[in-house]
Order: structure tokens, then sequence, then C-alpha cells
């Protein structure tokens, strides 16, 4: 099934952030009666950008601006991008919750929608009773429905509390059976928001492998918006990329995964000293420490990058410490391609019994031998003071990459492909 289900054609989306209040008596007033007129508001600011970040407050803004998108049916499309992007004003534009501000939107086919925990449920009825409100508002029979309830309710594992009204409900029960309705019940384009996340570990994955059968099985097309980078690689094949109400990216998933993270790591809001060059004078300094040197390097001394699974990882700090403080601790962090973190490890010593600062600190760290896969990796380190006002390193971190290498000589056949971030040498015995 190769045909269009889904076209958008150049739509984009205002919001009115506020409607009196513009700075003096004559303009609020002016305001009033071009809007009563129906005529644009002179005085109302419009931006073109949508940046969280921005000081400007300004009265309209643009949550989408020009998108133009094309999905075909039995497909599973992924939607990325930070918080604020536009990934759920979409959604509710495509499910018809909200209307866009101009462009079109074309669906061939029944719509079902799980955007936010409770959508489409009414709380003083039980979930059996959902179960049939929703099937009825997807223009289901009655006969159709019963003829699926058991599924939905096994799938759900709600079975206990089907006859308890959903107001008694807790946030993960809504979704799980939301998703159990929206995925089982006659539909051909299944819109899911970020709302798996609040559901627990099992369910999640059992919702996208149920997500997967659907696509193969039944030509199902799914758009699947969510911020969890493995499960988005895991089941979609293309992918779009959102940055303030624009599709920046549309390609195939692990292209598109690989710019957003490329982003993030770019981004000043990542808080991330992402220098690579280790040999300049200052990597980091404020008025509590200096920090000009952090070497990673192999157990021959040598500054490098790569090394093999068999190796010795060392990293060396140079601090200059300003300021007399108990309580810090620097914090070293290993990272996988999605910022997850593998492992942490805090120290606390080196800042303790400073006297008549500013006094120097060589640190030296070592990560053991045969622990890791083979694949890229990111250490990440920075200094903190837990449960205290002051940040030391004002929650920037330094970052540098490494790359990990099967080593032949050791006592273990390993295999390039071989799953897991961590692969350590088992000691195996067989009598």
């Amino acid at each position: 099934m190769n045909n269009v289900v889904i076209k958008v054609d150049n739509i984009s989306k205002e919001y009115r952030l506020g409607k009196i209040n513009s700075g003096s008596l004559s303009s609020d007033i002016q305001s009033k009666i071009f809007t009563f007129l129906g005529k644009d508001d002179p005085n109302a600011k419009i931006i073109l950008d949508n940046h969280l970040g921005s000081k400007f407050k300004p009265e309209r803004v643009w949550a989408l601006k020009n998108i133009n998108l094309e999905v075909l049916g039995g497909e599973i499309l992924g939607s990325i991008g930070k918080n604020g992007a536009g990934k759920s004003t979409l959604l509710k534009i495509l499910s018809n919750i909200t209307r866009p501000s101009c462009g079109e939107v074309k669906i061939k086919g029944k719509v079902a929608s799980l955007l936010e925990v409770g959508t489409g449920f009414h709380p003083e009825l039980t979930g059996r009773e959902n179960i049939f409100l929703n099937g009825t508002i997807l223009g289901m029979k009655k006969i159709d429905i019963n003829k699926r309830l058991d599924q939905i309710i096994e799938f759900s594992g709600m079975d206990m509390y089907i006859d308890t009204p959903i107001k008694r409900y807790s946030s993960g029960m809504k979704v799980r059976l939301g998703f159990a309705v929206a995925a089982h019940l006659d539909s051909d384009i299944l819109f899911v928001d970020e709302v798996l996340a609040v559901g627990d570990e099992e369910f999640r994955i059992k919702a996208l492998g149920k997500m997967n059968e659907l696509s193969q099985s039944s030509d199902k097309t799914i758009l699947f918006v969510s911020h969890n980078l493995k499960a988005i690689q895991s089941i979609t094949s293309k992918c779009i990329l959102m940055e303030n109400g624009k599709v920046v990216a549309q390609d195939k998933t692990k292209s598109v995964v690989k710019k957003y993270l490329d982003s993030l790591n770019n981004d000043r809001d990542f808080n991330s000293v992402s220098n690579d060059d280790s040999t300049i004078s200052t990597i980091f300094e404020n008025k509590y420490i200096h920090i000009d040197e952090f070497l990673i390097s192999n157990f021959r001394d040598e500054k490098t990058d790569h090394f093999f699974s068999s190796e010795e990882i060392f990293i060396k700090i140079k601090i200059l410490i300003k300021q007399n403080f108990n309580g810090a601790r620097m914090v070293l962090e290993l990272l996988d391609n999605y910022n997850g973190v593998i492992f942490a490890s805090a120290f606390y010593k080196v800042f303790q019994n400073i006297n008549n600062p500013p006094v120097s600190k060589h640190v030296k760290i070592k990560i053991p031998p045969n622990l890791l896969n083979q694949r890229k990796y990111t250490i990440r380190f920075g200094i903190e003071r837990p449960g205290k006002n002051i940040q030391i390193m004002e929650r920037k971190r330094i970052r540098r990459s490494i790359n990990i290498h099967f080593d032949r000589n050791v006592g273990e056949v390993r295999e390039k492909s071989w799953p897991g971030l961590i692969y350590p040498l088992i000691d195996w015995k067989v009598k």
C-alpha cells in the first residue's frame, strides 16, 4: 500500500498569548476597535520563530510555520525534537482537535488518537463503558466493538478494574486502557504522542511491539511522537525532526536521530564544554575553580580517543581550587549515543581540607578494561555541590568522545555485532 494517506500542505498555526495591556490605554482601545471590526491588531507583535529561551515576550507566536508532509499508507513515521518544537501541535491539527491558521490537511481513512492521558474518556464512566464510547466516536457499531472487547481488556491488563469508573484510575492505568482501545478499534491511522512515557517499562515494550505488528499486518499508518530515541529507532524507518515549529529534517530514522543528537551537542542550552582540544590554556574557569587540563590517554600515556576493549582508559585532570569549600564532588559519567547514562561515579575527597587556597590538584581516573562493547561513547565530567545553592561549574559539563574496538588478543571470541552497551569479559568454566 503505497498511496498517500496523510498530506499536509503548507500549514501554520498561530497562537495569541495576550489580548490587552499593550503598554498604553490608547493602544488597548485601538486594539479592541480593530478586533471588533474584524481587522488585524496593529499593536500585536508577531514572531516567525518560536524560541523558548528568548527573553522577548511576543503577543503572538507561530507554533507551526509552513509544514509540508506526506505519509504513506502502512508507514510508521517518527517525530522528534525538543520541547516546544511543535510536535504535539501538529498531531492535534491532524486529529482535528484544533485547526491550522492557514494551509490544508488531507487525511484518507479513520483516525484514532492517543495524545494525552485520558483523552476521550469520561471520568464517571467505567473502563468498559469508555471502550464503547471511544468505539462509537470512531464510527464503529456496537456489534464490532463487542467482537474486540475481550482482546482490548486482555491487552490492557485492566480486567480487574474494567468495571471501575475511570476517575479512580491512575495515569498509567488510563494510558494502558487508552492505547489498548486505540490499537484494537477499526481505524486506518493511529496518532500516538508521548503518553507512553507514563506507562511502565513492560507495557511500553508491549505497546511498541503492537504498533510494529499493526503496521506490518494491517497496513495501519502510525505517526509516533516521542523523546525516547531508542523507541523511535526500534519501530520507525522514517522520521522528521522539528525545531521552532518547522520540519528541519525528514529522512531515514537513523540519519535524523544523528542530526538531532548533533544539534543537542552543539547547542549552548545543552550546557556542555565540548572543546576537543585539551591543549588549550583554559578548559573551564570561574571564581571557584580553574581547569586547564583534561586528557584521555591509554596505558602508554598516549593521548587518544580510540581504545581496544582490553585496554584501560585513563583520564587526567589538572584543577586549581580558588576557594575553600567542602561538600563538593567530582562526577564522571559514561553516556551512550542517546545521552543515556551507562554508569556514573562520584568523588568527594579532592575538595576536603583545602587550606590557604588557591591549591592545585592532579586527578587521575581509570576505567577498567574488558568492560565496554565495540561502539562510540561519551565521557561527561562535572563538579557539583549537592543540596547547596552554589553550582561549582554552573551546570556545565566537559564532554569527550571515545571509541572502543574489540581486541583479537583477548581470550574470548567477540563478534562485531554483539548487542549491548557493555560486554564484560566473563569467566566461563565448564566441567
